[in-house]
């Protein structure tokens, strides 16, 4: 119970740095200064972590077609 508790605990912990260098929109500034961090967003995943996406065509308004990234739907059962 206690290694689990750890083991989530290890889990949970992620590295964020405290300051970050960002543009500065002061009329003194206008250039890259180090501001605090207060809460970090997540980056988005990279495609080979995206499952089951793939390209698709998709018509849009009638005559116009356009490739999209749909998900696919694994159906284990077939009716």
């Amino acid at each position: 119970m206690v290694a689990a508790l750890v083991l989530r605990q290890r889990l949970i912990a992620v590295n964020i740095r405290k300051t970050k260098k960002t543009y500065c929109k002061n009329n003194e500034c206008w250039k890259h200064t180090l501001h605090k961090v207060t809460q970090c967003k997540k980056g988005d995943d990279s495609l080979s972590a995206q499952a089951w996406k793939q390209l698709a065509y998709i018509e849009l308004r009638g005559k116009e077609v356009a490739r999209r990234w749909i998900l696919y739907v694994i159906t284990y059962y077939e009716v």
